[in-house]
């Protein structure tokens, strides 16, 4: 939510802390907010909409799904329950949600299906992006939309959830769970690139902020802008 905020505030960075011990250790402040919103108002979609209603968000934040769920993860260490213990894992295979069939929001799936482009990422590979993208009706969306798919590489490898993984590693994540992409869009110092999947288009620009610990919204934008309505025709650069 902290991408659609209209101006900084207390509030929005402290969506992204992190509790740090107690019974509360390894969970974000953000996630507990939304989840007393969904227990006030009676269901997870009002509490997802109310919760950026008081950040005060521009556009519209609509949830993965109309239940929460428990993220899991099959990795070299073996299974992995929960999405604290997923970010904590290494040489993740596939990730997968319960229930997994939870339904979409009705007006997510329709958001995907008629948009002019749809952005993956930046952020975590296994416990955000497929987080979200693995759930079947929004999976099923982002096959069926004529919508340019850009999928934003993160700037780094995250430790240990993506270690060793270069783009085209992240690129190869996101095809084995069955989400298409048809431009990768990479910073051009960030991850090595490595080899890209056939059919997929590159764009390699300098998209980091001062500090390269996140990405410029401005540069970034500039770099999604001219992809709006274009599918499979970006030449790779």
């Amino acid at each position: 939510m902290g991408a659609l905020l209209a101006q900084p505030s207390l509030l929005a960075d402290a969506l992204e802390y992190r509790f740090s011990e107690g019974a509360l250790k390894g969970h974000a402040f953000g996630n507990l907010l939304i989840a007393a919103m969904s227990s006030a108002k009676g269901d997870f979609v009002s509490g997802v909409e109310h919760t950026a209603q008081l950040l005060g968000i521009l556009g519209r934040v609509l949830p993965a799904t109309q239940v929460p769920v428990v993220l899991e993860a099959q990795s070299a260490t073996g299974e992995l329950v929960g999405q604290v213990k997923v970010s904590k894992g290494r040489q993740i295979a596939r990730v997968s949600i319960v229930p997994k069939d939870a339904p979409a929001p009705q007006a997510a799936i329709e958001a995907i299906i008629e948009a002019d482009q749809v952005v993956l990422g930046p952020g975590s590979l296994f416990t955000s992006v497929l987080a979200a993208c693995v759930v079947p009706d929004i999976r099923q969306a982002l096959s069926a939309t004529h919508a340019c798919r850009v999928y934003v590489a993160n700037l780094r490898e995250q430790q240990p959830e993506t270690a060793g993984l270069d783009v085209a590693g992240l690129l190869d994540a996101l095809r084995a769970h069955g989400v298409p992409v048809d431009v990768v869009v990479a910073d051009s110092v960030g991850l090595a690139v490595g080899e890209l999947a056939e059919g997929v288009s590159l764009v390699r620009a300098d998209l980091a902020a001062p500090g390269f610990a996140e990405h410029d919204p401005k540069l970034l934008a500039a770099e999604l802008a001219p992809l709006v309505g274009r599918v499979c025709s970006v030449l790779a650069r």
